[in-house]
């Protein structure tokens, strides 16, 4: 399934990047193996939605965001990577395993941090320069609920993020697992949750344009194009050996600029309400943000009707972003 992503336009001065990119997305299997010589992160101490910095070595470019460093977020449940630390504003999400992971020695009645880690989280850089990949694994790691029900941990997993230099292409290696209280390990879900988002809103909790999730039979997942996140999950647990490849190619510029020409919003300037046409049925608008000409939203619109109200906006020059199927376009607004 090829899944496209792009942001398109170049208005009084607010320039944002036209190239689009795809992944397309398969699965296969192959031994799993730990890494050897990786550096911990954790460093022999239990933890808990842990917060870490890791350097990839290399620049990465993911979706349109070129990263040199990728981060663990401590709001994560422990398997969830961004491209920034801030707890505010838009940022990428990249999400290997989404389920409340949790350290096998961590201790409830100390309820922090101690020595005695059984789940170390490590990553290598391996390779020569212009080929290397990053490495990040996360090592007989438990789950939280599973855990908390009677301070033991039963359910465990393995697994490896793999980030591939100069094709910017991404695998996810799952290894051995045991996992026999599902509904307690996935907290009710049918399984874990694997998903890709070029922009994630946190001020509003809230996927900009389309990312990538995984859903149906593990071994055979679909890869679909969705606008919100945590809303489908895997159904069942991943096998060993499995292994999830999105690779990275580049939509022609030309092809996507005509399609994104036809679509056009009138009467505009506007008044109080503008309207939005489009030949291609394809585009398929699940929602419009309003923007400033400093590119901060002023407005958000669940698309049902191509009547929009902008009646509650000042006068002045805006940019409607049409988030679409196909990716994300811009058209410049003028509010009398």
């Amino acid at each position: 399934m090829k899944i496209t992503n792009l942001l398109i336009a170049a208005f009084c001065g607010l320039t944002l990047n036209i190239q689009s990119q795809t992944y397309n997305f398969s699965v296969s299997t192959g031994s799993y193996s730990d890494l050897t010589g990786s550096i911990s992160l954790n460093n022999g101490m239990t933890w808990d939605d842990p917060q870490f910095t890791i350097p990839i070595g290399f620049n990465f470019q993911y979706f349109n965001t070129t990263m040199n460093q990728i981060f663990l977020d401590d709001l994560g449940l422990g398997g969830e990577l961004s491209s920034d630390t801030s707890e505010t504003g838009i940022y990428a999400l990249l999400i290997p395993y989404g389920a409340d992971i949790i350290d096998r020695g961590y201790d409830f009645n100390v309820d922090s941090s101690t020595t005695g880690s059984l789940s170390n989280v490590s990553y290598i850089l391996e390779g020569t320069s212009g080929n290397r990949i990053l490495k990040i694994e996360w090592k007989n790691v438990g789950f939280y609920s599973e855990l908390e029900d009677d301070n033991i941990s039963s359910d465990f997993t393995n697994f490896q993020l793999w980030l591939y230099e100069g094709s910017n292409d991404i695998e996810i290696h799952f290894g051995p697992n045991s996992i026999t209280q599902p509904n307690l390990s996935f907290d009710g879900e049918t399984g874990s949750y694997v998903g890709l988002f070029p922009e994630y809103d946190f001020d509003n909790d809230s996927v900009i344009g389309n990312g990538i999730v995984l859903s149906g039979n593990p071994s055979s997942p679909n890869a679909l194009s969705v606008d919100s996140i945590y809303a489908n999950y895997l159904n069942g647990v991943i096998l060993n050996g499995t292994i999830y490849k999105f690779t990275k190619s580049a939509v022609g510029i030309s092809e996507l600029m005509s399609d994104f020409l036809k679509i056009s919003i009138y009467p505009n300037p506007s008044d109080d309400y503008f309207n939005i046409s489009f030949d291609n049925v394809e585009f398929n608008i699940s929602s419009i943000s309003i923007l400033n000409t400093n590119g901060q939203k002023a407005k958000e619109i669940n698309f049902d009707n191509d009547v929009i109200d902008i009646s509650d906006l000042s006068s002045g020059t805006y940019f409607v972003q049409l988030n679409t199927k196909s990716g994300i376009a811009l058209k410049k607004l003028i509010k009398k």
